[in-house]
């Protein structure tokens, strides 16, 4: 292998926790072969690193930088960048699927363009969202030597927005050279069986994070939960009943989305004890959790989902207290092999209650470093996952 490329949707700075991931494994790959990566992105900034970066700009990405520059004007500049961005994102939106596809269509010919340009031989396709599968699958066609190795984080066939995708999935894959698939993917057991032959199990690598032991919070003891909430799969409700029954100097803090509704509602009977943010960068978290005292996880209700934010709590060194809603949730297993973490089963009950106040007298102020929160977990380290792709992709 003398070239790889990577297609993905976004990597950092952006919010995309699966080309977060893939950044960095491309990151460790190109510390031995000539790497390029191809995203679709809103944002310029370099990177340090040996990865040859090649940037789409796509429609919400021109929305977005129109946004922060009405955000930086004042005045009558203000107001004129507002309703560009407002005018540009009604004709965004209004103009369809034709302007998918011809976005569709420049990112298929710009992909190609790098396959000719550096001759590149094995090409990694990354989801979500699934549609890079297919405009990848698209791209390559013309090129016979090319090796195409799909890297999914779940299967398109159980999309509620999709229906009856299993035959467009077996089409679509049939020229993979193998297709690497996360842990969680197993529980979907017609996609398993369909590519047998195929799956390579490659699960999420857990990747150094500049988090400090941090210096206290005086009389408080400050939890942080960072991620996605939804109704269904994810639930804050429990969690917000369960801090109710916490002592007054337990404070919450969300960077978050979803679910806003349950968060307005419980901001008023736990008052300055939930401290509610959006999203923040990955750079801003970490410092964040420096100085909190522990991080908190809601496991999802299925179980063909892991939530990424696993792997960052475990590269946190922090401790760790982990709700989980199903005894074959694989972020359990993961957990339980992380030596500062309490599994608690999500539920709203005073014997719960008792565990988790146990739990933090004994670990408030208790921090690791990477090799020690790893311990249990070396072969989910950046560097065992990216020389597992590699080997693969040299087969």
């Amino acid at each position: 292998m003398d070239n790889f490329l990577i297609v993905c949707d976004r990597i950092p700075p952006e919010h995309s926790a699966s080309g977060r991931f893939i950044y960095t494994i491309a990151d460790e790959m190109a510390k031995k072969y000539s790497g390029h990566i191809i995203c679709l992105t809103s944002e310029n900034k370099s990177l340090d690193t040996g990865l040859c970066l090649h940037r789409i700009i796509d429609r919400y990405g021109r929305y977005q930088r129109l946004l922060k520059k009405a955000i930086k004007k004042t005045g009558l500049l203000k107001l004129i960048y507002k309703a560009y961005y407002h005018i540009y994102y009604k004709w965004a939106s209004h103009t369809g699927l034709s302007e998918v596809r011809n976005h569709a269509r420049y990112y298929i010919k710009e992909i190609r363009r790098i396959i000719k340009k550096y001759g590149v031989c094995s090409v990694i396709s990354v989801s979500n969202p699934f549609d890079v599968q297919i405009i990848t699958a698209a791209a390559i066609r013309p090129f016979d030597n090319v090796k195409w190795y799909p890297y999914l984080m779940d299967s398109n066939r159980n999309n509620a927005v999709r229906r009856g995708t299993r035959e467009s999935e077996l089409e679509l894959f049939s020229r993979a050279e193998k297709i690497f698939i996360v842990p969680a993917l197993l529980q979907d057991g017609s996609f398993c069986e369909d590519f047998k032959e195929k799956i390579v199990i490659s699960d999420l690598p857990i990747v150094p994070a500049k988090v400090t032991a941090g210096a206290g919070n005086g009389g408080k003891t400050v939890f942080i939960y960072a991620g996605l909430f939804y109704k269904d799969i994810r639930n804050p409700e429990t969690l917000f009943k369960i801090f109710e029954k916490l002592p007054e100097n337990f404070e919450l803090h969300l960077y978050y989305s979803g679910c806003s509704g349950v968060v307005e509602k419980y901001k008023k009977s736990l008052g300055s004890r939930l401290v509610a943010n959006g999203f923040v960068s990955p750079d801003d978290l970490e410092k964040l959790v420096s100085n909190a005292d522990f991080v908190v996880n809601v496991g999802n209700t299925v179980l063909n989902q892991v939530a990424s934010k696993v792997y960052d709590l475990i590269a946190f060194g922090k401790p760790i207290l982990n709700f989980y809603q199903n005894e074959n949730d694989i972020s359990l297993e993961h957990m339980s092999k992380y030596p500062l973490c309490k599994s608690i089963r999500y539920a709203n009950d005073e014997g719960s209650i008792d565990e988790i106040l146990e739990f933090c007298k004994e670990n408030k102020g208790k921090f690791l470093s990477y090799d020690e929160a790893i311990v249990n977990l070396k072969e989910k380290s950046l560097e065992n996952v990216a020389g597992k792709i590699i080997k693969q992709i040299n087969l």
